[in-house]
């Protein structure tokens, strides 16, 4: 029996899933299975919690039971797909960049979204920072300066995500191998995934925002 408060992932073949409690008495759940060709999502309701439920047949984990008792109206479902921007890109404009989701789509399978928003709110900062055209300044300079500081900003930012795009990608690969190959992903996983080695991808630095 694994101890209240356990944040639960499980993994099956070209399946998967995931519960993680919020407080005593919420939990946030997943499913993620492959659908490539499959039909039209079914709409929100009792057909999803179907399909949800059918993913994680004759599975542990309490996640059959969390499904069962969610909410027909809090069911939703959304395709994922990956979007590559190539590092360095310039995807901007004169003086409208992208920035978030934006700039980065990816698959789920890192958790790193929202601190890739983050990042690049603080990297787009010094941008413009570096450029001089920050704070007090920005109202004095032309076009062309915040132009340039956004195409600075996209060429760092776009380096920066895209291996944790391509990393996010091929982890997402990994956990939807079909079986017998599970077999051996199962067996070396405590070995690769280890949090002193695989988290080096979340490290982020920058120099302090100073006005200029």
């Amino acid at each position: 029996m694994l101890p209240p408060g356990t944040i639960r992932m499980l993994w099956g073949s070209g399946a998967r899933a995931g519960l993680y409690p919020i407080n005593d008495r919420e939990a946030y759940w997943f499913t993620v299975f492959d659908d490539a060709g499959a039909p039209r999502p079914p709409e929100p309701g009792e057909r999803l919690r179907e399909e949800a439920l059918g993913v994680v047949r004759g599975w542990g984990g309490g996640i059959r039971e969390a499904i069962a008792r969610t909410p027909a109206g809090s069911l939703t479902r959304n395709r994922v797909a990956d979007r590559w921007v190539a590092p360095g890109s310039e995807v901007g404009r004169g003086p409208v960049t992208l920035v978030g989701d934006a700039l980065h789509p990816s698959t789920p399978n890192l958790g790193q979204g929202g601190a890739c928003a983050l990042e690049g709110a603080v990297r787009l900062a010094g941008a413009l920072r570096r450029a001089g055209v920050a704070g007090a300044a920005w109202g004095r300079a032309s076009p062309g300066e915040v132009a340039a500081a956004m195409r600075a900003y996209e060429r760092a930012q776009t380096r920066r995500v895209f291996p944790l795009q391509a990393r996010s990608w091929a982890m997402g690969r990994a956990l939807h191998l079909p079986f017998p190959v599970t077999l051996a992903r199962d067996a070396v996983v405590g070995r690769v995934l280890r949090p002193d080695g695989f988290m080096h991808h979340a490290s982020f630095e920058h120099e302090p925002l100073t006005p200029p």
